[in-house]
């Protein structure tokens, strides 16, 4: 459902779609790609998918460094260390 409505919010599909079948085609997606890389394997298949979900996590974390207030995000990053240290 959290696909759902950030690809309407998007645009990537009309606000008039219907829900349950876009949450069902999403479904469906995702079961193929884990039913392929299980078929495939360890060593090809969700070896294939961590190097694939690790670049794009270390891409978001670029961009959200790059685009956003980087003084903030490295102060809220000390700040937050400190107070888990303390408590």
């Amino acid at each position: 459902m959290q696909l759902n409505v950030g690809m309407k919010s998007l645009g990537w599909i009309s606000e008039d779609a219907d829900d349950t079948t876009v949450n069902i085609a999403i479904i469906w997606i995702i079961t193929g790609f884990a039913t392929v890389s299980v078929v495939s394997g360890l060593k090809r298949g969700i070896k294939t998918l961590s190097i694939i979900g690790f670049g794009l996590g270390c891409l978001i974390l670029f961009l959200s460094f790059v685009m956003e207030n980087s003084y903030y995000q490295l102060n809220l990053l000390v700040q937050t260390t400190g107070t888990y240290l303390q408590w």
